[in-house]
């Protein structure tokens, strides 16, 4: 279950290391801040909005066309469905990854990930997880600045069948087999 503590834990390595990085003459690191939807037909798409994601890459090895690395992201939605009881109210969705991005393009760079997700729900403590695999493109504005768009497609586990004893209508019939989401948001370099 992920609390507020872990999340300013978080919070605090990412500006940890933005502070160490920041002396570094090649930009090994980047900061990503987004702003995420749920795509989809399932309960976690039909009924959260997202509200942020904050994402940190490492670079760990460069070439003359691709940069592998690693890559965490953290996102939250906020719950606006149809439940009686307030279980649901707040979803966090972890997803540590490794990358790949060409950069042989001048400005653009296309990117695939593969990675892990966990996606807990604040109040009930339920968890849901399951590999996932990404894509997206980025296009520098400046040496430092970037805008991007990704998608994510998330493999998770259902654990839904005892979840829903308060849940008001029909349920969808995919439930969180195939999560998506899709992320537009700006990155800086440190």
């Amino acid at each position: 279950m992920v609390n507020t503590s872990a999340l300013k834990r978080i919070l605090f390595t990412l500006l940890f290391c933005t502070s160490i990085c920041s002396f570094s003459q090649e930009s090994k690191y980047s900061i990503e801040l987004n702003y995420p939807i749920q795509t989809g037909n399932t309960f976690i798409s039909e009924n959260y909005s997202g509200l942020i994601d904050l994402g940190f890459r490492a670079r760990v090895l460069k070439t003359k066309l691709l940069n592998f690395g690693l890559q965490a992201n953290c996102s939250v939605f906020d719950f606006d469905g149809n439940v009686k009881e307030s279980s649901f109210k707040t979803l966090y969705v972890i997803q540590p990854k490794i990358y790949t991005e060409l950069t042989a393009i001048e400005k653009i760079r296309p990117f695939v990930s593969i990675g892990y997700t966990l996606m807990t729900y604040r109040k009930s403590g339920d968890v849901d997880d399951g590999p996932n695999i990404g894509f997206g493109l980025s296009y520098d504005v400046s040496s430092k600045l970037f805008v991007q768009v990704q998608y994510d497609l998330i493999f998770a586990a259902s654990e839904f069948d005892t979840r829903f004893s308060s849940f008001e209508g029909p349920l969808p019939d995919v439930l969180d087999s195939d999560n998506s989401i899709f992320k537009l948001g700006i990155g800086y370099r440190l």
